[in-house]
Protein backbone atom coordinates (compact mmCIF):
# COMPACT_ATOMS: atom_id res chain seq x y z
CA UNK A 1 0.00 0.00 0.00
CA UNK A 2 0.68 4.08 -0.14
CA UNK A 3 1.16 6.21 -2.36
CA UNK A 4 3.36 5.68 -5.32
CA UNK A 5 5.34 8.34 -6.38
CA UNK A 6 8.80 9.08 -8.27
CA UNK A 7 11.07 10.55 -6.18
CA UNK A 8 11.04 14.00 -7.40
CA UNK A 9 7.19 13.93 -6.78
CA UNK A 10 7.54 12.60 -3.22
CA UNK A 11 10.31 15.55 -2.27
CA UNK A 12 7.73 18.10 -3.35
CA UNK A 13 4.99 16.62 -1.39
CA UNK A 14 6.68 16.36 1.75
CA UNK A 15 9.07 19.36 1.70
CA UNK A 16 7.67 22.10 3.99
CA UNK A 17 6.64 22.46 7.23
CA UNK A 18 3.92 20.18 8.64
CA UNK A 19 1.57 19.75 12.02
CA UNK A 20 0.39 16.43 13.19
CA UNK A 21 -3.69 16.58 13.25
CA UNK A 22 -3.70 12.98 14.60
CA UNK A 23 -2.12 9.73 15.72
CA UNK A 24 -1.87 6.55 17.37
CA UNK A 25 1.87 6.59 18.87
CA UNK A 26 1.92 7.23 22.53
CA UNK A 27 4.83 9.55 22.68
CA UNK A 28 2.38 12.24 19.87
CA UNK A 29 -0.84 11.89 22.05
CA UNK A 30 -0.17 11.04 25.64
CA UNK A 31 1.30 14.91 26.51
CA UNK A 32 5.04 13.82 26.53
CA UNK A 33 5.76 15.90 23.06
CA UNK A 34 2.89 18.78 22.76
CA UNK A 35 2.78 21.67 20.04
CA UNK A 36 4.43 19.22 17.50
CA UNK A 37 5.80 20.94 14.53
CA UNK A 38 7.89 18.65 11.54
CA UNK A 39 9.78 20.49 8.85
CA UNK A 40 11.10 18.51 6.26
CA UNK A 41 14.12 19.64 3.58
CA UNK A 42 15.96 17.82 0.90
CA UNK A 43 19.06 16.70 1.06
CA UNK A 44 20.21 14.96 -1.70
CA UNK A 45 17.93 13.57 -4.91
CA UNK A 46 19.65 10.35 -5.72
CA UNK A 47 18.82 8.34 -3.77
CA UNK A 48 16.17 11.03 -1.71
CA UNK A 49 17.33 11.84 1.14
CA UNK A 50 15.24 14.28 3.82
CA UNK A 51 16.37 15.96 7.45
CA UNK A 52 13.48 15.76 8.93
CA UNK A 53 13.26 18.24 12.61
CA UNK A 54 10.71 17.29 15.11
CA UNK A 55 10.46 20.26 17.38
CA UNK A 56 7.71 19.96 20.50
CA UNK A 57 6.98 21.08 23.90
CA UNK A 58 8.32 18.50 26.16
CA UNK A 59 6.93 17.52 29.29
CA UNK A 60 9.37 19.68 31.18
CA UNK A 61 8.03 22.75 29.45
CA UNK A 62 11.16 23.16 27.75
CA UNK A 63 11.53 22.80 23.48
CA UNK A 64 13.34 20.15 21.94
CA UNK A 65 14.26 19.89 18.46
CA UNK A 66 15.47 16.06 17.41
CA UNK A 67 16.77 15.86 13.50
CA UNK A 68 16.60 12.36 12.13
CA UNK A 69 17.66 11.60 8.54
CA UNK A 70 15.23 9.69 5.99
CA UNK A 71 16.51 7.88 2.91
CA UNK A 72 14.19 6.54 0.69
CA UNK A 73 14.69 3.34 -0.77
CA UNK A 74 12.36 0.36 -2.01
CA UNK A 75 9.41 2.48 -2.19
CA UNK A 76 9.65 3.64 2.04
CA UNK A 77 11.73 5.50 4.23
CA UNK A 78 14.24 4.29 6.81
CA UNK A 79 14.89 7.13 9.47
CA UNK A 80 18.29 7.25 11.68
CA UNK A 81 18.39 9.30 14.63
CA UNK A 82 20.47 9.50 17.58
CA UNK A 83 17.84 10.54 19.97
CA UNK A 84 15.16 8.14 18.83
CA UNK A 85 15.91 4.76 19.60
CA UNK A 86 15.32 1.98 17.05
CA UNK A 87 15.56 2.51 13.19
CA UNK A 88 12.13 3.11 12.00
CA UNK A 89 10.80 2.57 8.03
CA UNK A 90 7.88 4.48 6.83
CA UNK A 91 5.34 4.74 3.59
CA UNK A 92 2.76 7.62 2.46
CA UNK A 93 -0.41 6.12 3.30
CA UNK A 94 -2.07 9.00 1.44
CA UNK A 95 -3.51 11.91 1.16
CA UNK A 96 -5.96 14.82 -0.13
CA UNK A 97 -5.82 16.30 -3.91
CA UNK A 98 -3.80 18.75 -2.60
CA UNK A 99 -1.37 16.66 -0.66
CA UNK A 100 -2.25 19.40 2.15
CA UNK A 101 -2.70 16.06 4.50
CA UNK A 102 -1.33 13.22 4.33
CA UNK A 103 -1.35 10.15 6.52
CA UNK A 104 2.24 8.39 7.60
CA UNK A 105 2.63 4.58 8.33
CA UNK A 106 5.47 3.79 10.32
CA UNK A 107 6.96 0.52 11.05
CA UNK A 108 10.02 0.09 13.46
CA UNK A 109 12.17 -3.23 13.25
CA UNK A 110 13.10 -3.81 16.62
CA UNK A 111 11.12 -2.05 19.90
CA UNK A 112 9.60 1.27 18.89
CA UNK A 113 6.09 1.75 18.04
CA UNK A 114 4.19 1.16 14.70
CA UNK A 115 1.54 3.43 14.31
CA UNK A 116 0.04 6.07 12.09
CA UNK A 117 0.30 9.81 11.58
CA UNK A 118 -1.58 12.54 9.90
CA UNK A 119 0.25 15.18 8.92
CA UNK A 120 -0.91 18.78 7.88
CA UNK A 121 0.52 21.47 6.01
CA UNK A 122 1.04 24.78 7.97
CA UNK A 123 -0.22 27.02 5.80
CA UNK A 124 -3.45 24.70 4.72
CA UNK A 125 -6.91 25.33 6.01
CA UNK A 126 -7.54 22.97 8.97
CA UNK A 127 -11.38 22.64 9.50
CA UNK A 128 -13.06 19.39 9.56
CA UNK A 129 -9.56 17.77 9.34
CA UNK A 130 -11.46 14.58 11.52
CA UNK A 131 -14.47 15.00 8.93
CA UNK A 132 -12.32 15.11 6.31
CA UNK A 133 -10.56 11.90 6.93
CA UNK A 134 -13.44 10.15 8.29
CA UNK A 135 -15.46 11.26 4.77
CA UNK A 136 -12.55 10.10 2.55
CA UNK A 137 -10.80 7.47 4.42
CA UNK A 138 -10.63 5.36 1.50
CA UNK A 139 -7.93 8.12 0.04
CA UNK A 140 -5.92 7.73 2.94
CA UNK A 141 -5.78 4.55 2.80
CA UNK A 142 -7.51 4.35 6.37
CA UNK A 143 -9.54 1.21 7.93
CA UNK A 144 -12.51 1.40 10.19
CA UNK A 145 -9.51 0.25 12.72
CA UNK A 146 -6.77 2.66 11.47
CA UNK A 147 -9.68 5.41 12.18
CA UNK A 148 -10.91 4.45 15.24
CA UNK A 149 -6.96 4.08 16.77
CA UNK A 150 -5.92 7.61 16.20
CA UNK A 151 -6.15 10.32 18.71
CA UNK A 152 -6.98 14.13 17.66
CA UNK A 153 -4.49 16.50 18.61
CA UNK A 154 -5.40 20.12 18.88
CA UNK A 155 -4.48 22.14 16.15
CA UNK A 156 -2.21 25.54 16.40
CA UNK A 157 -4.05 29.30 15.83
Amino acid sequence: MGITLDQAEIARVLEGSWSIGASNIASWVDGSRREPHLRFTVAGSEPLVLLEEQTFVASDGKERTITVTNRFAHGRFTSKSRMLGPMSRWTLGGSDAESTVIVIRMTHERGGQDGLLVLVREDAQRTELRANIATNFERFELGPEDFASLTWLPMPE
